[in-house]
């Protein structure tokens, strides 16, 4: 129930990010650690660490962790407990790229061009809010967000940001 009302207020009421100078690789790792700690959450699942030497990249610190933590527990949850889940950093021209891929069974056909609405979900405990909550925060930061979906061989979920947001959203 705690889960879902934050994941309401995080989508009814969005912050304007605060951003700061972040370690990617060093966010993910910690959320990676906090998978692992939870044999609940975890499973039978292999999680592989891809993570390309970067520089700090301007986003709101905590948003930035919710965008993570959001892909890494939908994919999670897809696989079912078995699998593997494999997270990819990548210097681009511009700015980062972030791919999140799972070994679970794919995004079936009539659903993908409904993942990212609001309140759309195919889990029974879902809000349908995580990858709405996903979307809107990678947009706020200037980036974007696609996917790659293929039946019984997973999903990746790619999201790209500029390394520095526009002057007026920087707020340190």
């Amino acid at each position: 129930m705690n889960a879902s009302l934050t994941d309401f207020l995080l989508f009814a009421r969005p912050q304007k990010p605060k951003t700061v100078r972040n370690d990617l690789n060093f966010l993910i790792q910690e959320i990676v650690q906090l998978i692992e700690d939870d044999r609940e959450i975890k499973g039978g699942i292999e999680v592989i660490l891809d993570l390309e030497a970067m520089p700090p990249i301007w986003f709101d610190d905590d948003q930035l962790r919710q965008l993570i933590w959001n892909i890494a527990l939908n994919a999670l949850q897809a696989m079912r407990g078995k699998g593997r889940l494999e997270l990819r950093t990548r210097k681009t021209g511009e700015g980062w790229r972030l791919e999140v891929e799972d070994t679970g069974p794919g995004i079936p056909e009539p659903i993908r061009d409904r993942v990212f609405e609001p309140f759309f979900s195919t889990k029974k405990e879902g809000t349908g809010l995580g990858l709405s909550i996903v979307r809107r925060i990678i947009q706020t930061h200037g980036g974007s967000i696609e996917f790659r979906t293929e039946k019984g061989r997973g999903t990746t979920f790619i999201m790209t940001a500029p390394e520095h947001p526009s002057e007026s959203d920087r707020s340190s």
